[in-house]
C-alpha cells in the first residue's frame, strides 16, 4: 500500500470520515517509523507540522459536525491562502437551515508560552514539573524546571487570556464569508469538568468582535469541545 502523504489531502475533496481515516493512518504511519514519536512531538518537518497543526484539527471538526442529517466533504489546501480548507455540508440539517451548505475553515492553536521548552525537555528524555515553572538559563541555554503551586482557577484564567488573544488576532484578518475558526487548546494538565466550564465562561464573557460564522474550541488533551 502506498504511504499517505500531504498530497493525499491537498486540493482533493474527501468525504468526511475518509478524511479522518487518512489523517489517523498518516499519524500512525509516522509514529511507527524510526524516531516517529519524536518527529511528531517536535513537528520536525512540514509533514508533521501540517498534520498536527491543520489536518488533525480538521478531522476533529469533521467528527464533531457529522451526524444523521449532516454529512461533510472537506478539501484541505496546502499553501499560503487565507484559510486552511473548504467544506461542504449536506443533508436535512442543511435543507432545514440548521447548517450552512458550504464555507471555509481556518485552524489555529492556543498553547502555553513555555510549550516549546517542554517539547525540548521531552525530546532529551528529561521530566519537568509543569509548564509554569520552566525557564531557560540565558547563559548556559539549559532549561530549568521549578515546582509551582497553583492557586484556585488561576491557571484556567491564564489560558482563557491566551485564547482570547488568539481570537482577537484572527478577528483582525479579513477572511471570506462563512469562515469557521477551529481552535485547538488544552489547559496543559488533566482537569475537572468545572474547570473547563470556567475556562469557557471567561472566554465567552470577554469575546472580541469577530466575523466568523462559528468558533469551535476543543481541548486536545481530554476531548472537550464547545462552540463560542
Amino acid at each position: 500500500m502506498n504511504p499517505i502523504t500531504l498530497d493525499s489531502f491537498h486540493n482533493k475533496w474527501l468525504v468526511g470520515f475518509s478524511f479522518c481515516q487518512k489523517a489517523y493512518k498518516l499519524f500512525n504511519q509516522i509514529k511507527s517509523e524510526t524516531n516517529g514519536l519524536e518527529r511528531l512531538r517536535i513537528r520536525q518537518s512540514e509533514l508533521e507540522r501540517d498534520l498536527i497543526q491543520e489536518i488533525l484539527p480538521l478531522a476533529k471538526f469533521v467528527q464533531i459536525k457529522t451526524r444523521p442529517g449532516n454529512e461533510l466533504k472537506i478539501k484541505w489546501m496546502n499553501g499560503d491562502q487565507q484559510f486552511d480548507a473548504y467544506f461542504i455540508q449536506s443533508g436535512s440539517c442543511v435543507d432545514n437551515g440548521f447548517s450552512i451548505p458550504k464555507g471555509h475553515l481556518e485552524v489555529t492553536g492556543v498553547y502555553h508560552p513555555n510549550h516549546y521548552l517542554a517539547k525540548e525537555l521531552l525530546k532529551s528524555g528529561e521530566a519537568f514539573f509543569g509548564y509554569d515553572g520552566l525557564m531557560r538559563d540565558k547563559k548556559t541555554k539549559s532549561i530549568h524546571s521549578t515546582p509551582i503551586v497553583r492557586k484556585g482557577l488561576e491557571f484556567v484564567e491564564n489560558m482563557a487570556t491566551l485564547a482570547l488573544d488568539q481570537i482577537k488576532k484572527k478577528s483582525e484578518i479579513p477572511y471570506p464569508d462563512n469562515t469557521i475558526l477551529i481552535i485547538e487548546c488544552n489547559l496543559n494538565i488533566y482537569y475537572y469538568e468545572h474547570e473547563w466550564y470556567h475556562f469557557l465562561c471567561k472566554v465567552r464573557e470577554n469575546m472580541p468582535l469577530h466575523s466568523f460564522k462559528e468558533i469551535l474550541l476543543y481541548d486536545s488533551l481530554v476531548g472537550q469541545h464547545a462552540y463560542l
